[in-house]
């Protein structure tokens, strides 16, 4: 087996081993799937405010104070369906915003929060690996490019 340069064979001062970055990189793509699973299930649908939206039967959402909506039932923000022509009646409603959504759109809402969720865990997870490298780059750069203490003070008192 091939002997590493001394460079390789030791970490620099944040603990960060070269090849390290790479494993990290491949342990983020495979983390991003089970991430997603978990994110569906805790993300819930938002209004087009980012409020979020709260389940209730179709009673429910005529009775809340300010709802202006259809005496029978409610009509989706989004796909404009009538509940009467559903077959789940329940709804999901933004009350602070009087938003309300079919089901189906609930779901289309939801996959939305998640997906801007793992695109802010995709953007943290570049910054860290990009400051990992960074790290890399700065401590090959010292240990390779630096003058030792002896050679700084012989220059230093020329």
């Amino acid at each position: 087996m091939p002997r590493q340069s001394p460079v390789a064979e030791k970490a620099d001062g944040f603990g960060v081993v070269p090849g390290a970055v790479k494993k990290a990189a491949g342990f983020i793509a495979r983390t991003t799937l089970s991430l997603r699973e978990s994110l569906k299930m805790e993300a819930i649908g938002e209004c087009k405010r980012r409020h979020p939206l709260v389940k209730m039967t179709e009673k429910e959402i005529f009775q809340q104070p300010y709802y202006t909506g259809y005496l029978n039932g409610f009509k989706c923000e989004r796909c404009g369906v009538n509940s009467l022509n559903l077959v789940d009646k329940t709804g999901y409603m933004c009350t602070e915003c009087e938003y309300v959504l079919c089901g189906l759109c609930y779901q289309s809402s939801k996959a939305e929060v998640v997906e801007r969720m793992l695109n802010s865990k995709r953007q943290e997870n570049r910054a860290r690996l990009a400051l990992m490298k960074s790290q890399m780059s700065l401590s090959l750069y010292d240990d390779n490019k630096s003058p030792s203490a002896k050679s700084r003070k012989a220059a230093h008192d020329r």
